[in-house]
């Protein structure tokens, strides 16, 4: 009977790979002869026990298998994880890092597709997308790769900040609607009945429409008034244009007749064509001013982030550096604070301090508008209508700062602003611009002036109470507004010297609210003061508002005046009952007093 000889069997390293993968359970739960251990969690299975006598022939290197997670370089169809999330399945390259262990490769492009901010780390800006990334993490500190070989999935940590992130609430554009075409008409109609005690009446009587028709991505907007009194009746329009949105810019594209925003400059009405961006046009989470909260998570972790003790917001970051962009604009002021719960449950806290004024724009955003036309004057005015130019510029600067400026031009008016806004923490926000303006009237007077203007919010969460005021400054009687320049009657208007503002608002209760405004003015060559002050409550019960006023005005050249009133405002709908009608209002004013001091030689 002949013998058997093993020696002379060659096995491959796909058989010696099978018998291990059928023999090491066994091994590992028998005596301990086939293995040693060299830790708790490492065997080392000696290669021997696959002994080979083949002259010439080596022991197959199996060492690489006894560490977790390892195997043989190659290509591998895997499943990409990021942050705890499926985001993609692709093939990826594996190379063997010092340790045996594998490690994917990445090109440029691919690390573009998971949403990593490429062009913004120097290492991966500068090379081409079918560059090959060897170790990620030296490139993003805090970035960790695990191949998890047994089910073909790739787990990637990748700091937040390192990522884009579509905003709560963002939409794309490619999801957004037109609408249908419509055409549609909202109104105002107001009118008075007064009988004196001489037998004398008068009736006035006001009507406000605003109209527009809707076709594809056009909107036509008209804004006409008709008003009536007991000598004529007439029909004004205020602005009359065709409107459509500019995706790709995220802003508006007009044609016709409107105003400008008077952010930078004072507002005046022009009729041709503007481009301006729309903050309408952006998710909620993007308008307005909120600060970027930027921190460091040890590992997974839950961030929080309160206002005036009110959790607004709630997020888990992975491990590393994390930037939220996001956040809901809220009350003006109220300081944020952040709390970052680790997974082993141990809390850290900071705060970013938090204050803002309307003009302010979050880190990195512009807010912008560029118009060119001609002016357009008052109806019943005699104003010159010249062409111009104009250009205005928002730029948030950071948490702290928000720059702004603008530039506008026509035949006789050249003007510039420059201002700068920033936040004060707990004691409010400030803002402060000048303006420089040069004028030519009628080819012969030329002046040249400068305004100064400073603006401070503050809210006071404990109290419920907002403080606005306003103050500007005129360096000499030369500085003149685009309106005031294209008025032909300068010569006898006398030239502001400065102007404060005042707003005070205080919410006693639910629905009921205090208030207090107020503003003065002064001129150049004279001591006279022109003077305006309202208080009043307002407040909602049952669906009726009702509101209690007072306001005392004094002028220069004009009577004094004192008025107190009481008006309802009460919703019909509750019982008129209309499937075509939205919203109608019955305003009642109850009770007007008036009491009038004239100026010596009036009477």
């Amino acid at each position: 009977m002949p013998q058997r000889h093993h020696q002379g069997h060659k096995r491959t390293p796909k058989q010696l790979a099978l018998i291990i993968k059928r023999c090491l359970p066994m091994v590992l739960t028998g005596s301990g002869m086939l293995c040693t251990t060299a830790n708790a969690e490492e065997y080392y299975f000696d290669p021997i026990m696959l002994e080979t006598t083949k002259s010439g022939m080596q022991t197959t290197d199996l060492s690489r298998f006894s560490k977790k997670y390892a195997q043989l370089p190659g290509t591998y169809q895997v499943d990409i994880w990021l942050n705890k999330k499926k985001v993609s399945q692709k093939k990826i390259t594996f190379t063997a890092n010092a340790e045996q262990l594998l490690q994917p490769q990445f090109t440029v492009e691919q690390l573009r597709e998971l949403g990593i901010k490429v062009d913004e780390i120097p290492a991966l800006a500068e090379k081409d997308d079918d560059s090959v990334i060897n170790s990620l993490e030296q490139i993003i500190p805090g970035t960790a790769a695990e191949f998890d070989f047994n089910h073909q999935r790739l787990n990637l940590s990748i700091p937040q900040i390192a990522l884009y992130r579509d905003a709560r609430g963002y939409v794309s554009p490619s999801r957004w609607d037109d609408g249908i075409p419509t055409l549609f008409t909202n109104y105002s109609f107001t009118g008075s009945d007064n009988r004196y005690r001489q037998g004398n009446r008068s009736q006035r009587q006001y009507l406000n429409m605003q109209n527009g028709a809707n076709f594809g991505p056009w909107r036509l907007r008209n804004y006409s008034t008709w008003t009536r009194n007991d000598q004529a009746s007439s029909w004004n329009t205020i602005s009359s244009y065709l409107q459509r949105d500019i995706k790709a810019l995220k802003s508006q594209l007009l044609l016709g007749e409107s105003a400008t925003s008077g952010s930078i400059f004072s507002s005046y009405a022009f009729t041709g064509v503007q481009l301006a961006s729309d903050d309408n046009m952006l998710p909620n989470s993007q308008r307005g001013f909120a600060p970027t909260v930027r921190g460091i998570a040890n590992s997974s972790a839950i961030v929080t982030i309160r206002q005036n003790g009110y959790v607004i917001y709630q997020s888990n970051v992975p491990a590393g550096a994390f930037e939220i962009n996001d956040l809901y604009p809220s009350s003006n002021s109220g300081d944020l604070e952040v709390t970052i719960e680790e997974s082993d449950g141990t809390q850290r806290r900071f705060i970013q301090p938090y204050s803002s004024l309307p003009m302010m724009q979050r880190p990195g955003h512009l807010k912008y508008s560029a118009t060119a036309g001609r002016y357009r004057a008052d109806a019943n005015s005699d104003s010159k209508e010249p062409e111009f130019a104009e250009a205005t510029a928002i730029y948030g600067l950071n948490n702290t700062f928000t720059l702004y400026g603008g530039l506008l031009g026509s035949e006789d008016y050249y003007a510039l602003g420059i201002g700068i806004g920033g936040t004060l923490g707990a004691l409010g926000a400030l803002s402060m611009d000048i303006n420089r303006a040069d004028t030519q009237f009628d080819n012969q007077h030329s002046f040249h002036g400068y305004q100064w203007r400073t603006q401070y919010i503050k809210d006071i969460p404990e109290t419920n109470t907002n403080i606005a005021v306003s103050y500007y400054r005129y360096t000499n009687d030369g500085y003149f507004s685009f309106d005031e320049a294209n008025t032909r009657n300068w010569g006898y208007n006398s030239r502001q010297k400065s102007e404060i503002q005042f707003n005070i608002s205080q919410t006693i209760f639910d629905g009921v609210s205090l208030y207090a405004s107020g503003s003065q003015q002064d001129y150049w060559g004279n001591n006279e003061k022109n003077s305006n002050i309202s208080v009043g409550v307002s407040g909602q019960q049952w669906g009726i508002g009702y509101s209690l006023n007072y306001q005392y005005s004094r002028y220069t050249d004009e009577n004094n005046d004192r008025a107190l009133s009481l008006n309802l405002s009460i919703p019909l709908e509750r019982w008129w009952i209309c499937p075509y009608i939205s919203r109608h209002l019955l305003s009642l004013n109850l009770l007007q007093a008036r009491c009038r001091r004239y100026s010596r030689g009036e009477r």
